[in-house]
């Protein structure tokens, strides 16, 4: 009777111990950072895409995205530039998991964008994004690092990893 008791007092306890203690989401413990600049005339573009990813697997967790434009003349081509970013912009946000804001000022236009891996539908974001599809490791199933730094490294982006501590 007493191991009955004490049964029925430890099944909650255990139950909640395995809804709490032992998470299956992974963590990151890399980031990658890479960078890219170019500047012609007056005119200037850098770009900077940090993730965060695990280390064992690969597997990007996180993204913050940056474009900016500095110095260029307000033309057709520079407006080109800047609609394409409102489309952009527009088709992912109604996305989960995705951030998308754009500037603009006297000088320069850009946009910064972040990026949560973990809640991006891998089947859809292709069609709103076709550039994600070069992230996207469809045998495992997440995004993953190796990809991106070859995509970027591939733009003439330097790229950089480091230990998060």
């Amino acid at each position: 009777m007493r191991y009955r008791k004490l049964a029925v007092l430890m099944a909650p306890v255990l139950f909640m111990s395995t809804l709490t203690g032992c998470s299956s989401a992974p963590k990151a413990d890399m980031m990658m950072h890479c960078t890219y600049e170019q500047t012609i005339d007056a005119m200037t573009y850098t770009s900077t895409a940090d993730f965060t990813y695990v280390k064992e697997t690969g597997q990007m967790l996180s993204g913050h995205i940056t474009h900016q434009y500095e110095g260029y003349p307000k033309d057709e081509a520079s407006n080109a530039v800047l609609t394409n970013m409102a489309v952009r912009a527009s088709e992912l946000s109604e996305t989960e998991g995705v951030q998308l804001e754009l500037n603009r000022t006297d000088t320069g236009f850009g946009s910064d964008e972040t990026w949560d891996y973990t809640k991006i539908d891998l089947k859809e974001i292709p069609y709103v994004d076709e550039e994600q599809a070069n992230f996207i490791d469809q045998n495992r199933g997440y995004y993953s690092q190796d990809m991106a730094k070859d995509y970027y490294e591939g733009q003439h982006y330097g790229c950089s990893v480091s230990n998060i501590h």
